[in-house]
């Protein structure tokens, strides 16, 4: 998986929302929620009066690592791939980069306040990776985790293709169920969730052409019905380290 993901173009994966509407869709519903929980989360650190030590683990590009810098000077952003980070240097000057592991974190216990996670999940061993995390928070620090869905009504069909055709399929998405059995058993306190977006898998050809409108009818028609929309295809989580 990690020659996998170092051979991705970054600029590509980072401009990937403006290629087809399902991925516009996804940036245009899930990006604004993220980026308000993690200055909220800044926000209530910094209430204890002391300055937030952030980590943003599988960093990428550095979207979210450069929101981070905004409301704390000590912002770290790690990731495996050296392309990626390469990329996220030269576009975005000033952030605390570094090369790293996210099953053997270079850091010392206790180390961080804030630790975001987004969009790795489902390419590492979770228990591991969770493990490392809960080890480097201190008591009290709170965990952002975008993670997306084993059962996203996006993502089954393409795996049951992907097995039909035997065409390999690297992903390995958790469960709702899963990740919220991993936060107890490493002593994690959910405060929040949010599983609400619509997308749904549809043809390219339809995407292209009544993709959004279909996206958004299964969204608002969900929220009607459904606290937890359990085919959504991400899952956003606030936790707190106990």
């Amino acid at each position: 998986m990690k020659i996998v993901y170092n051979a991705i173009d970054p600029e590509a994966y980072e401009m990937r929302h403006r290629k087809s509407y399902s991925e516009a869709y996804m940036y245009s519903h899930w990006k604004p929620i993220i980026s308000k929980l993690i200055l909220l989360a800044c926000r209530i650190l910094h209430k204890y009066g002391t300055e937030v030590e952030a980590l943003d683990i599988g960093c990428g590009t550095g979207v979210y690592t450069e929101l981070i810098s905004k409301c704390t000077q000590k912002a770290i952003g790690l990731d495996i791939s050296k392309n990626m980070l390469e990329y996220a240097r030269k576009k975005r000057k000033g952030l605390n980069l570094i090369h790293g592991d996210a099953h053997l974190l270079p850091f010392r216990n206790e180390s961080f306040h804030l630790v975001v996670s987004i969009g790795l999940m489902e390419y590492v061993q979770k228990d591991i990776v969770l493990k490392e995390i809960a080890r480097t928070m201190k008591k009290g620090g709170l965990l952002i985790i975008v993670a997306p869905n084993k059962y996203s009504a996006y993502r089954l069909p393409i795996k049951i293709i992907a097995k039909i055709f035997r065409r390999k399929y690297v992903a390995r998405e958790p469960s709702f169920g899963e990740m919220i059995y991993l936060f107890h058993q490493l002593g994690f306190k959910l405060v929040w969730y949010k599983m609400d977006d619509g997308l749904i898998f549809i043809p390219s050809f339809l995407d292209r052409t009544i993709g959004m409108k279909i996206y958004y009818l299964v969204e608002d028609a969900l929220k009607l019905t459904l606290r937890r929309n359990p085919f959504s295809n991400v899952m956003l989580f606030l936790l707190q380290k106990k």
